[in-house]
């Protein structure tokens, strides 16, 4: 569940080739009780980092996270670009 006030990134738990859900709030974001309900089932805070993204471009930036640690993005060498 991405969260500001989320004490874990990605990369403390993620892995490749998990299933993965991702929770991106509304504008403003997720309630305290939204959040405690979300822990409950066994979901996690996760923190994007320092600033506060919009709901369309955090899923976006999540995403890349999670395929960039997967392995998923790299570097290609100029001749294969």
């Amino acid at each position: 569940m991405l969260d500001p006030e989320g004490t874990a990134g990605f990369d403390n738990f993620l892995t490749a080739h998990q299933e993965i859900i991702v929770f991106t709030g509304p504008e403003g974001g997720f309630t305290q009780e939204e959040c405690a309900e979300a822990q409950a089932a066994g979901f996690r805070l996760v923190s994007l980092g320092p600033r506060i993204l919009h709901t369309e471009t955090a899923s976006v930036v999540a995403l890349g996270i999670m395929q960039n640690i997967a392995g998923d993005l790299r570097s290609m060498p100029a001749e294969e670009a």
